[in-house]
């Protein structure tokens, strides 16, 4: 859990807790990796970061990234 960010005198709800699994495998031969990963594997819909408007008084969220997949070649010269 934490504070909005411009709520300095935490005076507002904080965010809901979150957590987030993530997960990367790797195979290296000679000069070359090969890597796939999968980040928020269980698809947990979540904002880490969120601010509050002054007049009216709003708490606008900004969300955080749901399932993605990363995957690269990587070559050591």
């Amino acid at each position: 859990e934490s504070y909005l960010i411009s709520d300095l005198s935490n005076a507002f709800e904080k965010l809901d807790d979150y957590y987030s699994i993530d997960t990367k495998i790797s195979y290296d031969w000679k000069h070359v990796r090969v890597f796939f990963g999968v980040n928020n594997i269980t698809n947990e819909k979540y904002s880490e970061y969120a601010v509050i408007g002054r007049t009216p008084v709003v708490r606008t969220f900004y969300p955080s990234a749901e399932r993605n997949w990363i995957a690269g070649l990587e070559i050591n010269l």
